[in-house]
């Protein structure tokens, strides 16, 4: 196999103590004095000029603030203290009025009569000034910020972002936490098949389930896929979510989550847990988003996943969210990469087509203590890991180059992705990630549901139109006596609607009638139910059967 050398361009050689002193001494001597801050004047009946000439310092000072989505933020640099050193993550802050106060009053010289001398004296931004400046909602002419990124990644139109710093094409603020190899303008397939390997060793010691042929697996894919996602997901519109399952814990899920973060943000993933309800985990879900958090992971799913937000993170390029305490609601790009763990991770409803999940069996009662790991990958990252964003960028920029050789089917929702990350593995030959959504489908505990009610529909109702009602009627006649005695099949009927509508062991007509709007024409095993016409103000719904 061939060198990393052979795959990025080597770094331009150390310059001497002697060259070293030169160019510091030069820069010394040819560096202009920083200018002087702009002055401002405070006069009374004048504040729309003021603000205007606080705006106008606060964009000709370099200060990093910005808006995004009806908000005025700046990054922020949170220290963590962990076991054996401390870690620093990088936010999105929102500015308060405090705050602005103190960046305009850095921005500018700030001056005023003094009522006794009648001389111009200096003070600090006015908190009027502040307070106005943050009500112009929709006038500001600050740059836009879509996301904060801690290492390099391709822009939309292919080509590499690698200088840090507020990019105006995309947005994005770079911030790079490691040194990165310089990666070639043009990289061939041999260069991206070579940085391909390096990566798929590092989960090369996780028992993924070996389907298909041999080193040809689908569930392995998903997690190099997800690798490539994380770093490019600012610039794509929408993406799936990568899952990883397993039968019993200690099997590599998190760990699997935590290479995608150290490799994309330098440090290990934090997690939410889904919560008690699907409000409580929908809050904290809006909370990552609003924060600018490049990664979110749900981990330890121990219901099914899914609901509105999380479909909607995945599938809509922005948000509407309100902030936790606040009134208003804020737009808010959707540009995280989305992750989760389980075991025997399930996902009901909407989220079995926005999910790639892949699966691990280590085959044994106590996989925590498992031998033979040939490496440590979350050790080679923290020691070189510049060198796996080199090789994650590789493999995309040079599929780009290359034209874009091979196009996929696309996949609802999720184009860009499947025309760059999925086609790329594809291109170099490893399984297509989206083989994993059929399982994912098939183990929907909602798909389950509508199918049971399909199949015992057919058998006690058949293609008649009914009302809700009459379904429960029929649904719940006895069992003694009367026109369904003896259809063997009315049981399974009355449990399949239990499950979709049940309330205190009856069935709920109200909810019932919700559940067939939700699922009316959904097509599952050549059967679909169908809302007809009104009878006596009452819907009807039958059954049919075949093609549309």
């Amino acid at each position: 196999m061939d060198s990393i050398e052979s795959w990025i361009e080597p770094p331009p050689p150390p310059l001497s103590i002697r060259e070293q002193d030169e160019r510091l001494r030069a820069g010394i001597e040819s560096a202009a004095p920083p200018p002087e801050p702009p002055r401002v004047e405070i006069v009374p009946g004048d504040l729309p000029i003021t603000i205007s000439d606080a705006e106008d310092a606060l964009l000709a000072s370099g200060i990093e603030l910005f808006q995004s989505g009806g908000r005025l933020v700046r990054p922020g640099v949170c220290p963590v203290a962990v076991t054996g050193g401390e870690v620093t993550g990088l936010r999105l802050v929102e500015v308060g009025v405090p705050n602005l106060v103190e960046l305009m009053t850095k921005a500018a010289t700030w001056e005023k009569i003094d009522g006794r001398s009648g001389e111009w004296v200096r003070t600090n931004c006015p908190r009027a000034v502040a307070e106005g400046y943050a009500a112009r909602v929709g006038q500001w002419k600050l740059r836009v910020l879509t996301g904060l990124i801690e290492a390099p990644t391709l822009r939309p139109d292919g080509s590499l972002l690698d200088k840090a710093g507020y990019d105006p094409a995309t947005g994005l603020l770079l911030r790079p936490s490691c040194k990165v190899p310089r990666i070639k303008a043009r990289p061939t397939r041999d260069d991206a098949l070579t940085a391909l390997a390096l990566l798929t060793d590092l989960v090369a010691d996780f028992p993924f389930l070996e389907r298909g042929t041999p080193d040809h697996w689908p569930d392995r894919s998903v997690a190099v896929s997800a690798i490539l996602t994380a770093l490019v997901r600012r610039s794509l519109p929408t993406a799936p979510l990568h899952g990883f399952s397993a039968p019993v814990a200690g099997s590599g899920k998190s760990m699997l989550v935590d290479i995608v973060s150290l490799i994309a943000t330098g440090r290990r993933a934090a997690v939410i847990s889904q919560g008690k309800t699907e409000e409580e985990f929908e809050k904290r879900l809006a909370g990552m988003i609003l924060a600018g958090d490049a990664l979110v992971s749900v981990d330890n799913c121990d219901i099914p996943l899914g609901g509105d937000l999380l479909c909607q993170a995945l599938t809509q390029p922005t948000l509407k969210l309100r902030p936790l305490g606040g009134s208003v609601m804020v737009d808010a790009p959707s540009n995280a990469a989305l992750f989760a763990t389980g075991n025997n991770l399930t996902l009901r409803g909407d989220m079995t087509r926005r999910a790639l999940v892949a699966r691990l069996d280590p085959q044994c009662e106590r996989p925590e203590l498992r031998k033979g790991f040939r490496h440590d990958p979350l050790a080679l990252i923290t020691a070189s890991r510049g060198k796996y964003i080199a090789a994650a960028l590789t493999v995309l920029r040079a599929f780009h180059v290359a034209g874009r050789p091979v196009r996929l089917d696309p996949l609802g929702s999720f184009t860009d992705w499947s025309n760059l990350v999925r086609s790329a593995l594809v291109w170099l030959g490893e399984a297509d990630p989206c083989q994993t959504m059929d399982d994912t489908r098939a183990a929907d505990p909602m798909l389950d549901a509508l199918s049971a009610v399909l199949a015992t529909w057919r058998k006690v109702i058949g293609l008649d139109r009914v009302t809700v009602s009459e379904v429960i009627r029929q649904a719940t006649a006895p069992q003694s006596g009367g026109l369904f005695q003896s259809n063997p099949d009315l049981p399974e009927f009355r449990e399949a609607l239990l499950t979709v509508a049940g309330d205190g062991g009856a069935i709920n007509g109200r909810r019932l009638g919700k559940w067939l709007g939700r699922n009316k024409d959904r097509i599952v095993d050549g059967m679909r139910i169908v809302q007809d016409s009104k009878l006596d103000g009452n819907v009807m719904w039958r059954l049919k059967t075949g093609d549309p």
